[in-house]
């Protein structure tokens, strides 16, 4: 396996035999959509200001083959990107060897079947009280002799100067003074839009629920952009294929379970409250949600307003409040607004018992999301990990692996694997020896310990977020997490153990070739 650490190692090979363009257009099938996805790939780290633009023009490839590189070499681009570039590439020939079932057939049927019978995925973010976005009084504070924007910059300072010129060439900052003061100065005159870019970068940079939702998205980019490509081939052949009916939303979603997102509180809950909203407005062309607990004893008067109409209008009736104390909500994108579109009503409250015996909440966080879920796998995910495109390309390849496949077709009735597990990279390796230190352990344990503990030993118990879960599984076993009271018994530490002891066999496998970054 290539080690992600090795510095010295940054060339991809596509020349017309090389192993990295043969693995690339193996698994997708021709040169074309192979060119599609990594162009996909390089403009997702642009538009994370990991690469300049004259970078992106350069490593463009294009469909005729005579044109573009045929062999890069990653040596001048930043660390993270030269790891993530390498690392996709890579990874491709032993996820190719990896997967049971054929790939790579030239041909629109083939692609066709390979995304109708993709398993569908449900993703779950779960989060208390996290940041989603830093909040610009935050970036100003100053910490130490410099303010808090300065730090990160200090840190990523290729990464910013990338982002101020993205700013520039798209109009947001027009302005003689450079980005970092103009921010910095008291009543600044920056737009709220140049504003909210700059606390974006920020947050992607750091732990917060933005970043996760970020990360999670990119599936559902790569999912979306096959299912476009694939859309133009069937239109420009005319061979008698019959159109795509699959639909972005019947293939992905995204639930953000935000326990206290509905819960009254003080100006840093209003704040978390505002700023995830605005993420799903931002992101209202994918299948995203919040699910939330209602409980009308402390609950904002908005969500009270809001309830109430999704009663009237579902029912017919003219009430003047929700009729119940405890509810399960699901809140998303509805013809550019945001609107309540399910509630679960409950008997009782989500955390059951008192004081020190109540059950744990991140159990009852994932309890409440599991009501809403709908796809065949599950990928559970915390408030601290983010992915990048390439990743995302990935998705329907892991996810085919939950099905035996044979001469005769896909077995939609059985599965292969109850969990499916992988690697995690951690972004804070570049921020001190601290957070090498935390990158280099994750490594050990994350990575080697836990490959070999799969194959050869086959003895893996450590699973749960970032890994894919088999749904119909999971819920039936009361979810990811158990509601104990007193015992912390979250889905990372004993969902090896839960299938071992409840079917006495050894139903889950780890994935190198796929990774998370947190």
């Amino acid at each position: 396996m290539y080690n992600v650490y090795d510095q010295g190692y940054c060339g991809i090979d596509f020349t017309p035999q090389g192993e990295d363009r043969l693995a690339l257009t193996k698994l997708f099938g021709t040169w074309r959509r192979a060119v599609l996805v990594w162009n996909t790939v390089l403009q997702d780290l642009y538009l994370r200001d990991q690469m300049s633009k004259y970078q992106l023009n350069r490593l463009f490839l294009r469909e005729d083959e005579h044109m573009g590189p045929d062999r890069i070499n990653l040596q001048a681009m930043l660390p993270d990107t030269r790891e993530r570039l390498t690392f996709f590439i890579k990874s491709l020939k032993g996820l190719a060897e990896t997967v049971n079932f054929s790939l790579g057939s030239e041909s629109i049927a083939a692609e066709k079947r390979f995304l109708e019978t993709m398993p569908s995925v449900s993703q779950i973010i779960t989060t208390y009280s996290e940041v989603i976005l830093q909040s610009e009084v935050y970036l100003k504070k100053m910490n130490g002799d410099t303010s808090n924007l300065e730090h990160l910059i200090r840190k990523f300072p290729r990464e910013w100067l990338y982002f101020e010129r993205r700013m520039r060439s798209t109009g947001l900052h027009r302005e003689a003074q450079n980005l970092l003061d103009h921010f910095l100065l008291e009543g600044n005159t920056l737009s709220p839009e140049a504003v909210m870019e700059v606390r974006e970068w920020a947050s992607n940079r750091t732990q917060t629920v933005g970043r996760t939702i970020r990360g999670a998205l990119v599936a559902h980019e790569a999912i979306n952009c096959r299912l476009k490509w694939l859309q133009e081939e069937i239109s420009s052949n005319n061979n008698g294929e019959t159109p795509l009916s699959l639909l972005l939303a019947d293939m992905i979603e995204l639930s953000v379970s935000a326990q206290t997102y509905g819960t009254k509180g003080n100006d840093e809950a209003k704040g978390r409250r505002d700023d995830l909203e605005y993420l799903l407005r931002k992101y209202e062309r994918y299948p995203i949600s919040i699910v939330y607990d209602y409980n009308d004893k402390n609950a904002w008067d908005e969500e009270k307003e809001a309830l109430r109409r999704f009663w009237n209008q579902k029912t017919g009736q003219s009430r003047e409040a929700y009729p119940f104390q405890f509810a399960t909500c699901v809140k998303r994108m509805v013809r550019g607004e945001l609107a309540v579109v399910a509630a679960l009503p409950r008997r009782y409250p989500l955390r059951l018992g008192k004081g020190d015996f109540m059950t744990q909440g991140k159990a009852a966080n994932h309890l409440n999301v599991c009501r809403t879920l709908w796809g065949h796998v599950t990928q559970v995910m915390d408030a601290n990990m983010d992915a990048f495109m390439g990743e995302g390309f990935k998705v329907p390849f892991t996810t085919h692996q939950f099905q035996f496949r044979s001469a005769a077709g896909v077995d939609r009735k059985n599965v292969q694997y109850r969990i499916i597990g992988f690697r995690e990279f951690i972004f804070t390796h570049p921020l001190g020896y601290v957070g090498q230190t935390m990158a280099s352990s994750e490594l050990a344990f994350g990575t080697i310990v836990q490959r070999v503990l799969n194959d050869p030993l086959g003895v893996r118990m450590h699973y749960g977020h970032p890994d894919f879960f088999d749904t119909f599984w999971m819920l039936n076993r009361g979810g990811p997490s158990k509601a104990s009271a007193c015992i912390n018994l979250s889905e990372d530490i004993f969902a090896g153990y839960h299938i071992f002891y409840t079917t006495r066999m050894y139903v889950y496998m780890h994935v190198c070739m796929y990774a998370c970054i947190i």
